[in-house]
């Protein structure tokens, strides 16, 4: 975000809150909505895996726009549809099960043995 303040301050646009009002919302937008998901996303993060957790975070915008409906915003229907083929989405991309066995982490790398050749390859290219 810092360029489009960068940009807002150079062309005199920005707006920062002189008051205690604006500079209490503030407080209250990092301590009290921001911090808390972070750390419920990343407690939520480690106890799935990676393949649902990556998929999931194309629900975001989904429900930031419900809790958005839910506090009075204006519905939107282009909005509603989008949000709704995210989350279809996420639901068909997480209840999709895969058809071969997982694998042991690393599985697929090739051996060390096969990564250094026994003999540099001195033959003359041409």
């Amino acid at each position: 975000m810092l360029p489009w303040l960068g940009w807002e301050a150079v062309t005199g646009t920005i707006a920062v809150p002189s008051d205690a009002r604006g500079l209490l919302s503030i407080l209250i937008l990092a301590l009290v909505v921001t911090a808390p998901t972070l750390v419920l996303f990343n407690y939520g993060a480690e106890r799935v895996p990676a393949a649902i957790s990556g998929v999931s975070t194309a629900a975001i915008p989904a429900f930031g726009y419900a809790f958005a409906l839910v506090l009075g915003e204006p519905l939107d229907p282009v909005k509603a549809i989008g949000g709704a083929v995210a989350l279809a989405g996420v639901v068909i991309a997480t209840l999709a099960t895969p058809g071969a066995e997982p694998s042991p982490p690393g599985s697929g790398l090739p051996e060390p043995a096969e990564l250094a050749p026994d003999e540099p390859d001195v033959t003359p290219r041409g």
